[in-house]
């Protein structure tokens, strides 16, 4: 390897010297909110996991559901690593990224030049989204890093033939597949690019299966594990299918927007999925076999209606360059507002769509004779792709994003080559084509939103888990004031007036939840409970046979059984907990509770 001249290393040093001092600033401005040490929504449950793998509990008793299997073990190290504090997993994150500059300026360098390589760089120095993402509690930093590390030794294989580089590759594609398995279609692409430019077919058949091996070495240890749980095979995680239907249904907008009619819960999407499947078919599904349902909804919808997939399909096409963050997790536009370096960087995306469709197009040109052009364009165009089959975030179209990237860099350079050259009819019309990107990049699809709601939902939440109540009560007002009928508000308001010894405001608000949120069983049962303590069984089972009816919840029924067998009613209480059996078999709680009420019954016959 060439050794860097003193200039590049001046400026190289200065690039991240820049990515250095913004990701600190930014990890300052996020240090004062209550999310850098109490996680929430997926970060919670990942962090959960960690806290049982420091237990001793290394190996987990279910299928993973979520996208990173292998995360729970990262936290698990570097929360260790910095003395229990959520601050080492996100200072390790800001490392990759520096790690990342530097690679991609490696990519950049070997397939585009020094200046295009030295341009993406800073670009990826200074994207705030890169920085964003670091700080989160998300395994995205992670995954950009290996995925660029594989782009990089895919190329040093291209140059070299090595065996060892088509080794570090698949070990890197199988490291990215940990944390989004989605991208796990990146291996089939290196595969084909191999057979399709090596001319020496045995070497070829020889460094495939080197590759998978390489790939399959990293991520069995999650599918052994999942197929001794399971008894079935299962590659990384049992999400796939239940995401393939979000994105891809009747009413879907190309977004993590759960259907209202689906039963679907974005809290307990794990539960709800499997819910829904069982009583559609009622009986006892796998995981795999849930996955494998929601899959076939999704499957349904594209078969029945081609040409409603098909604007769908468009429409993600849109979001993915679009400039607008879309969120599932946290709100973007809520930590631009409350961190200064956000605030004042003023680069986006549609900056990038610019800039890379100039980049797309000279690189397509000069990809003959440049054939290293052909592994990031294939890594950007199957990202793409696999993005674009689900449902788009801002979080899982950073794959995309950061090659885009690199071609945004290369026709950067070369936006400046035709200004010095003066070009101005040859570049015309890639200016014109750039422009409409550029627009399609600023559509304001309706169902974009900047409402912070979420984020004081879960603000209050923690300051509640704290025992903060007036912090957590501030903040679910807040939620409401700026939306009088958001769900689970009145309800986090009625659990707060509840801990304060203020039952009548409590009740009244759980009611206020339901006639919101009917389909939500928390706000009955709380309503049963509340009715409970003021000895007022009836008005208990009322409610509990409201929520039977909409609703087929565990706890809701074995609550019903309760109050019919205070009641004396124990045959409904029988009946009740049959089904459940049913439902639940070997269930500890349910076994239990059947055998008291069969005995009872015995007795009283016996009298």
């Amino acid at each position: 390897m060439k050794k860097l001249s003193n200039a590049t290393v001046l400026y190289l040093g200065g690039i991240v010297l820049l990515g250095m001092v913004l990701r600190i600033l930014y990890l300052f401005d996020i240090a004062r909110l209550p999310f850098f040490e109490y996680p929430v929504g997926d970060a919670k449950l990942y962090f959960d996991r960690a806290l049982e793998i420091l237990n001793g509990h290394i190996v987990s008793k279910e299928t993973f559901f979520h996208s990173s299997p292998a995360y729970p073990y990262f936290i698990a190290v570097t929360y260790w690593l910095a003395g229990k504090s959520l601050a080492g997993t996100r200072i390790v994150q800001m490392l990759m990224g520096l790690g990342s500059i530097l690679v991609i300026y490696a990519i950049g360098k070997r397939v585009f030049g020094r200046v295009t390589g030295l341009v993406a760089a800073f670009l990826m120095s200074v994207y705030p989204l890169f920085i964003y993402f670091e700080g989160d509690l998300m395994m995205i930093p992670v995954v950009l890093f290996t995925l660029s590390l594989s782009c990089l030794f895919a190329l040093m294989y291209q140059d070299t033939r090595k065996v060892r580089y088509m080794i570090f590759t698949g070990i890197m594609l199988g490291l990215n597949a940990l944390g989004k398995p989605d991208t796990i279609m990146l291996a089939p692409f290196v595969a084909l690019w191999l057979f399709f430019t090596d001319t020496l077919r045995r070497r070829a058949v020889i460094h495939f299966f080197a590759l998978v091996f390489s790939v399959c070495i990293v991520i069995f240890p999650f599918t052994i594990m999942n197929y001794l749980r399971e008894k079935e095979f299962i590659l990384l995680t049992s999400n796939g299918g239940v995401n393939l239907y979000i994105g891809n249904h009747a009413g879907a907008d190309g977004m993590f927007h759960l259907p209202a009619d689906s039963g679907l819960w974005d809290h307990r999407l794990f539960l709800s999925s499997k819910e829904v499947a069982e009583r559609e078919l009622g009986r006892r599904l796998s995981s795999s076999e849930v996955s494998r349902f929601w899959a076939g909804k999704a499957m349904d919808f594209m078969r029945t209606d081609p040409a409603g997939f098909i604007r769908l399909l468009g429409k993600k096409v849109l979001l993915i360059i679009n400039r607008f963050e879309v969120s599932n997790h946290h709100n973007y536009y809520f930590f631009r507002k409350m961190s200064l370096s956000l605030r004042a960087n003023p680069l986006q995306l549609v900056f990038l769509v610019f800039f890379a469709v100039m980049g797309f197009y000279y690189a397509v040109r000069d990809m003959r004779k440049n054939r290293n052009i052909c592994i990031p364009f294939g890594y950007f165009c199957v990202t793409f792709m696999v993005t674009a089959m689900f449902f788009v975030t801002s979080r899982y179209r950073l794959p995309t994003v950061l090659f885009m990237l690199l071609f945004a860099s290369f026709g950067l350079v070369k936006a400046w080559e035709t200004i010095q050259e003066k070009a101005w009819v040859r570049a015309g019309i890639i200016y014109a084509v750039a422009l409409t990107a550029c627009v399609l990049s600023c559509i304001r699809f309706p169902e974009f939103g900047m409402s912070f709601n979420q984020e004081y939902n879960n603000m209050g939440n923690i300051y509640y888990e704290q025992g903060e109540y007036t912090k957590a009560l501030a903040c679910y007002q807040r939620t409401l004031k700026n939306n009088p009928y958001a769900i689970f508000a009145h309800y986090n308001i009625g659990n707060v007036y509840r801990k304060q010894g203020k039952s009548d405001l409590a009740l009244s608000e759980y009611i206020r939840e339901i006639e919101i949120n009917p389909m939500f069983a928390g706000g009955y049962k709380a309503v049963a409970e509340m009715y409970l303590e003021k000895n007022n069984v009836k008005k208990a089972q009322e409610y509990l046979e409201q929520l039977a009816a909409k609703v087929y919840d565990r706890e809701g029924m074995i609550n019903l059984a309760y109050i019919y067998s205070i009641q004396d009613q124990n045959d409904k209480a029988i009946q009740i907990y049959e089904e459940l059996n049913t439902k639940y078999p070997k269930d500890p709680l349910i076994l239990h509770n059947l055998f008291k009420l069969y005995k009872t019954k015995k007795d009283s016959l016996q009298k």
